[in-house]
Order: structure tokens, then sequence, then C-alpha cells
């Protein structure tokens, strides 16, 4: 129940998406394990949903509740404009200012959290993408926000002699 507990401000905020955006909001990564288990593919995971999870039990829940209610102070509008950001971004493939905005947005959680949020995450995948590539070919898919910068898991990987090669 902790950990649940815990992640509370950060599951109200994401149940109210949809309301705030006139649409579902669905994660690149799950639409690509929808059309893997589609078409009768292995799917694993580089981490559980209680490791997910358990990132909030690291990050003081007050911490949660005031990044939540800046956002609810100021009528959503933060959040929209950051999700708007980070959209066209994304939609411009350009994960280096999706990168170098989440270093510098105003939330507490995205800014003082990153190691939490993505480097910890970024540096315990790596020896498990080693692993999983050794035998077979395998393809991944994590979110945009982890792969740029020194910690991003492409630099990561790179660094242990992969090479990569972006696809568009």
């Amino acid at each position: 129940i902790k950990p649940m507990y815990n992640s509370l401000p950060f599951i109200l905020n994401t149940l109210l998406y949809p309301s705030l955006f006139g649409y579902e909001l669905q994660a690149v990564d799950t639409a690509v394990m929808e059309k893997g288990l589609y078409n009768d593919k292995e799917i694993l995971g580089l981490e559980t949903f209680q490791n997910q999870m358990a990132i909030f039990d690291s990050i003081p829940y007050q911490d949660q509740v005031d990044d939540l209610m800046r956002y609810v102070n100021d009528g959503w509008g933060a959040l929209k404009e950051e999700m708007k950001t980070m959209t066209a971004n994304y939609y411009k493939e350009d994960i280096q200012a999706m990168y170098d905005f989440m270093l510098e947005h105003d939330s507490s959680l995205s800014r003082n959290y990153l190691d939490i949020f993505l480097f910890d995450r970024n540096n315990a995948w790596i020896p498990q993408i080693e692993n999983l590539s050794k035998d077979k070919a395998a393809f991944y898919a994590v979110g945009a926000g982890h792969l740029a910068g020194d910690e991003g898991v492409i630099s990561l990987l790179r660094d242990k002699g992969y090479i990569l090669t972006p696809i568009y």
C-alpha cells in the first residue's frame, strides 16, 4: 500500500490528462509493446511496474504534492504549456531539446529528481540491454526523455562501444 500511497499525487496528475488535453495519451513504448504482442513477438521489460512505482518512495511526498498543487493553482496552464513544448520537440525528433527542457523547466520533480526518474534507471538498463542483445537482435522502446544527455541511453551504449544509428 505504501508505494501506491506515495505515488498518489503522480497518479492523480496522470488521471487528469485526458480531461485536460481532450484525448487519451498513450506512451509510444506501450503502443510498440501492443504491436509486438499482436505480432507474436517476445516482450520483456527493462523494469517492472513495481520498480516504476517504487520511484515515488524515493521522492518526498510533500514535494509531489507541491508539484501537483503548482499546476492546480495556475489552472493547469503550466502543465499544458509544458506538454505542448515537449510534444512539439518530440514531433521535431529533437531529443536534445526535450532533454534541455527537462533540465530547465519549472517542475521541481522533473528538475530535482532527474537522477531517480532518468539517470539511475538508464544506468540500470544498460547491463540488461547488453545481456539481452548478445544472443539475438532486439528492439528496445524507452521514453524519449531517456535518450539524450551524457547519462542518456544513447551515450551510455556508445560508451560501451555500441554503434547506434537513428531511424526516422
